[in-house]
């Protein structure tokens, strides 16, 4: 560390006013909606930390400072840690150079950045706009996470994008937003919002989200497609074609493909929109092709259809009440969504070895079959795409067997709000167990039919070995994780590497393949099902009785659900208490469901193993009852930045088995 850093003895510390909110619920003058209960809270600014660090941390900030030499106290202004989280405060001017030594250095050697996070803070006058980088070191098995501000009115930090390929996305995603224009990005363009949109709707305060409307020049550029860096074309008449270097390329729709005629002799190409219907792209899913005969010469993957605003909504929910939102983002993994979400609120309570350990064991056995019904729904979408009907038959029969067990345990199919901050919403019930056991059963006679009619098939083969091919080196570039990533041969899977829920304490195997295609995610997916009925029957084995929610009564949610002659509800007996017998049980009642519990001020960044790789969940909280910010790395959005990879310089046929061995969710990719 040099003198220049800002680090102050513990206890001492100066601690910088970010906002105080006071009148109705944090805001003078407004309805009472928001949930401060009329009370002034100030927000600080995250305190220095202090020397020693404790753990890896200090050997990380020394040879970061031992790189950067003099750089260190310009470039990194603030070394924080909370809830065991490492974050250096760095300068925008420092974030390239900071970064390359965090990616390059043998001591350091963070491969991956996990995405981008924007926060407004309207009241940090002067850095208004915070950029979070989680960072992860699969060397070292490590995160830290990098945090950069800008101003409002000069928004500007450097693109990342030639250090890590793979945030590409993501900055175009913070830029769409909150307006962080990111310098020497090579296609900063809206991704999730219309082109026509006005403004950036994540933004708070004095900076409305904007309104949709005609084109506007701060709404990015002009409805259109980009096929290259360098090459925009719409549908207009005039720009039915264009020249290119390798020939001319025509634009067409369904039944204009007569009207194409060259001149004979010269190259042509034609560019196509492959969705974003739904069969065959796994999704409301746009792709837009440039075709040299079959082969695809150029890719690139249009999203944005099924963008419901669920982060900038839960800004409006309680802590609670945001779970039924999360559930709704990949709706293939819902368990999975509300599970790192609350691990994530739960981090900045401070309360993450209080939960139950029935509730983490049955947090752990509803993921597993999570896992299996994502999965299925992954064998029965690709079989259909690629032609194996049966397959798909059989996938979505085993699936509706799984949510049979879901709907009996949670109360519904899909979207099950069902994992709480502090436990879960209510206690499985008692027959749970033996129809989970008999779910293993049937799974274990019924999946082999899936593997004997595909695995070492030679039609499915065919469509699938060598095809979507993306080796360890493309997937450290691009940030993959999950099954694309463990087709490398890489046994990278967080559940081992960084167990959460208590998941060390079981037994299973991590599935890998060395093919790098779609067979081997494939043969990966099959194996993993296996595994996670493993974690289920150990699961059952570790079923004891006991709460299901954490203790303290100021967070746990006040219910004691049962099923009356007028459908579940509340119990009559918990109604007496609350009612007729315990008046701070009511009140406790009143204040939760009515405003909800205070989470303190502060930020976290969890991630989990899905179905598709790493979910990450970056929490940050002002100290009231609603989230101040909430952004899901869903892997789905992450992975498809893949396409071109995978589908370039092979077939039109092959981009659907490439799609679908990455197996994307557009609720999760959208949000």
């Amino acid at each position: 560390m040099t003198e220049n850093s800002e680090v102050v003895p513990a206890g001492t510390e100066t601690l910088e006013v970010l906002a105080t909110g006071q009148g109705a619920f944090g805001t003078e003058g407004t309805p009472d909606v928001s949930g401060y209960g009329g009370l002034v809270r100030t927000v600080h600014a995250a305190p220095a930390a202090t020397r020693p660090y404790g753990g890896w941390y200090d050997q990380a900030v020394d040879t970061l400072a031992e790189q950067l030499g003099s750089d260190f106290g310009p470039a990194v202004s603030k070394v924080v840690i909370r809830h065991d989280q490492l974050t250096l405060e760095v300068e925008r001017e420092h974030l390239l150079s900071v970064m390359r030594h965090l990616r390059d250095h043998p001591d350091l050697r963070f491969e991956m950045c996990m995405g981008a996070s924007g926060v407004h803070w309207p009241e940090d006058t002067g850095r208004e706009l915070h950029i979070h980088y989680p960072m992860l070191s699969m060397t070292h098995n490590r995160r830290l996470s990098v945090e950069v501000t800008c101003p409002d009115d000069d928004p500007h930090v450097p693109s990342i994008v030639e250090i890590y390929p793979g945030n590409n996305w993501h900055e175009r995603e913070t830029y769409d937003f909150f307006g962080v224009i990111f310098d020497g990005h090579p296609g900063l363009t809206r991704i999730e919002m219309p082109d026509d949109w006005v403004g950036h709707p994540q933004r708070t305060g004095r900076h409305p989200g904007g309104v949709q409307g005609g084109h506007h020049p701060t709404a990015g550029h002009p409805p259109g497609v980009q096929v290259s860096d360098d090459v925009i074309y719409d549908t207009a008449e005039e720009a039915d074609s264009y020249d290119t270097t390798e020939g001319k390329v025509f634009t067409v729709s369904g039944g204009d493909w007569d009207q194409v005629e060259g001149d004979e002799g010269i190259a042509q190409r034609i560019v196509v929109n492959m969705g974003p219907q739904h069969p065959s792209t796994h999704g409301v899913l746009r792709l837009i092709l440039e075709l040299d005969g079959e082969t695809v010469t150029q890719a690139r993957s249009g999203i944005g259809y099924l963008h419901t605003g669920i982060e900038k909504n839960l800004e409006f929910r309680t802590w609670t009440q945001g779970v039924t939102y999360v559930t709704r983002m990949d709706y293939l993994a819902p368990i999975f969504n509300e599970t790192a979400y609350c691990l994530g609120v739960e981090k900045l309570l401070g309360i993450t070895d209080q939960i139950p350990e029935r509730a983490t064991v049955i947090r752990v056995m509803l993921m597993e079959l999570n896992r299996i019904s994502s999965h299925l729904v992954y064998l029965a979408t690709g079989g259909m795409e690629l032609g194996a009907l049966t397959a798909m038959t059989f996938g979505f029969r085993e699936r509706e067997h799984v949510l049979d067990v879901l709907e009996s345990v949670t109360g519904l199919r899909m979207n099950h709000a069902f994992i709480r901050p502090g436990g879960l919403a209510q206690d499985i019930p008692e027959d749970a167990p033996q129809q989970i056991t008999d779910l293993l059963a049937l799974l274990r006679k019924r999946l082999p039919d899936t593997a004997n009619l595909l695995v070492n098939n030679s039609i499915w083969m065919s469509r699938t070995e060598g095809v979507g091919y993306l080796d360890l080196t493309g997937c450290m570039a691009l940030g993959m994780t999950g099954p694309v990533l463990r087709s490398t041969g890489y046994p990278w899977d967080l559940r081992k590497m960084q167990p959460y829920c208590g998941y060390e304490t079981y037994e299973f195997d991590v599935p890998t393949q060395t093919s790098c295609d779609a067979y081997g995610r494939f043969l990966i997916r099959l194996e993993e099902m296996q595994q996670s009925m493993r974690i289920v029957e150990q699961c059952l084995e570790r079923l004891r009785p006991g709460p299901v929610m954490v203790e303290d009564k100021k967070i746990a949610w006040p219910a004691q659900l049962a099923i009356g002659s007028d459908g579940i509800g509340n119990s009559l007996e918990h109604i007496r208490h609350i009612m007729g017998q315990s008046m701070e049980a009511l009140i406790h009642h009143f204040k939760l469901v009515t405003e909800g519990f205070r989470v303190p001020a502060g930020q976290a960044y969890v991630a989990i193993e899905a179905p598709r790789g790493e979910l990450g969940v970056h929490v940050v909280s002002d100290g009231g009852t609603r989230p101040y910010r909430v952004h899901f790395r869903d892997p789905s959005f992450n992975n498809l930045q893949a396409v071109p990879a995978m589908s370039e310089g092979g077939q039109v046929a092959d981009v659907v088995a490439a799609v679908a061995s990455i197996d994307p969710v557009m609720g999760g990719v959208d949000r």
